[in-house]
């Protein structure tokens, strides 16, 4: 008869196992001596010679650490002595094993993750034959270091492919009820035992970077790339992220939280809030000097889900307003030799908060086709 400490172990640990040989002789002048030879085979025919064990009270033992998971057939073989023939028995032991992969290990906040766990090996039997028990009905689970879990495949949505059970799933990095956040961490799968034979084991951690999302700022401006002096110019500012489509992945991360930076040439003219609605800021100005105004537009990131974009610069150029000049003097009406007080007024359409028209005022009295400045 061979019995094991137990038939289910992680891989590394050790099965021992023990032999006890009885006969049926109605009398037993002497006691039962010799040795047993045990064997574990796997499940490609190789063979693995254990301790050989010296029968002692009618009994001898052995043990087995698997280097490999699998199902391995403990046989042991009783050589018998000079009183007793020999005899055989074996007995089925497992050691299971699990590990995870992740098909690459960065990702932009967003992405798509696969988490996959291969089990082995992967049990079909429902129920052990020996004791009555389940043999493999755990989910497995996959964790982050602090403990917190992923997500959990169950037994169901599992299947065996060669020889082992696979556990596949895909998790959005960008949907905050997965917790996967932007930076570096490791995850490990588990494989929970709900009541089953095969014992609770676990893979060894496997690396994962979530950086920040990249982004598109884009920036619309005037039509025309010329306007006079004291013109208002709008320019509108749109950042996108480039993997999750707006109002589509549930729980996704708001942009409410950042800023976009309008800036002429390199100084910073406005910083706004983006508005979550339609992910987007806008700008307003009046009373640009006159020549030319690189415009660009910045996303300045929200310093953890995405990350800072710039613009394309919009080039304004900012012509010298038109003006009018009207002329008038006083009195109305002269002779010869008397004072006249002359009045020039300079406008322009120019409103808000352009600056009024500037400079000096040259007079000129023309005589025939003659013009000679007076003041």
């Amino acid at each position: 008869n061979l019995t094991s400490n137990s038939d289910y172990l992680a891989l590394g640990q050790t099965f021992t196992v023990s032999a006890a040989v009885a006969s049926n002789a109605a009398t037993m002048p002497t006691s039962i001596s010799g040795n047993i030879v045990f064997v574990a085979t796997d499940s490609n025919g190789g063979t693995t010679n254990l301790a050989i064990g010296t029968i002692f009270n009618g009994k001898a033992s052995s043990t087995f650490t698997p280097t490999v998971a699998g199902h391995y057939i403990i046989s042991a073989q009783y050589m018998g002595d000079a009183n007793y023939a020999g005899t055989f028995s074996n007995r089925t032991v497992t050691a299971s094993s699990i590990a995870i992969q992740i098909p690459a290990s960065t990702f932009q906040r967003g992405s798509d993750v696969n988490f996959v766990a291969t089990l082995t090996p992967g049990d079909t039997a429902a129920v052990d034959p020996i004791t009555g028990l389940p043999v493999q009905p755990g989910a497995v689970s996959f964790v982050l270091p602090n403990g917190t879990v992923v997500a959990t495949v169950s037994r169901a949505d599992s299947y065996v492919l060669n020889g082992n059970r696979i556990y596949s799933v895909t998790v959005n990095s960008g949907n905050l009820l997965y917790s996967l956040p932007v930076g570096t961490t490791t995850v490990r799968s588990r494989y929970n035992v709900d009541g089953g034979l095969y014992p609770l084991v676990s893979s060894a951690a496997s690396p994962l970077t979530i950086i920040r999302q990249n982004t598109v700022t884009d920036l619309t401006g005037p039509v025309t790339g010329t306007l006079p002096y004291g013109s208002a110019v709008s320019f509108t500012s749109k950042v996108k992220p480039s993997i999750d489509t707006f109002g589509v992945t549930a729980n996704e991360i708001p942009f409410n939280v950042s800023q976009i930076q309008f800036f002429d040439g390199s100084n910073l003219v406005l910083a706004s809030k983006v508005d979550d609605a339609n992910r987007s800021a806008s700008l307003s100005l009046a009373g640009l000097s006159v020549g030319q105004h690189i415009i660009s537009a910045r996303y300045a990131s929200d310093g953890s889900n995405y990350a800072a974009s710039k613009s394309s610069p919009v080039t304004i150029t900012i012509a010298k307003a038109a003006t009018t000049t009207d002329l008038s003097f006083s009195p109305a009406f002269i002779d010869a030799g008397d004072t006249v007080v002359l009045n020039a007024r300079v406008s322009s359409n120019n409103t808000g908060s352009a600056l009024a028209p500037g400079g000096t005022v040259t007079f000129y009295l023309k005589n025939g086709a003659t013009s000679t400045s007076i003041g």
